[in-house]
């Protein structure tokens, strides 16, 4: 999962920092720090799978995210 990847999907939601923290269980400035680069996302891992939870929850088209988010992992 790269910053700009996280932003991508966190667009695509169409989720506030706010409510993507929230979604996953973190600080708004966690995701910040996240989008931006300032801070290393600690378990990629985990957070491509609640981020992909999240988009099939919304009912969101995910296969071109979801072929990024396995590049990416």
């Amino acid at each position: 999962m790269t910053p700009s990847l996280l932003a991508r999907c966190r667009a695509a939601l169409g989720f506030s920092r706010q409510e993507l923290a929230d979604g996953l269980g973190v600080r708004k400035e966690t995701i910040y720090r996240w989008e931006t680069g300032k801070a290393r996302i600690g378990h990629p891992e985990r957070l491509r799978g609640e981020v992909l939870a999240l988009l099939a929850e919304r009912g969101i088209e995910i296969e071109r995210l979801r072929q990024e988010l396995d590049r990416a992992a």
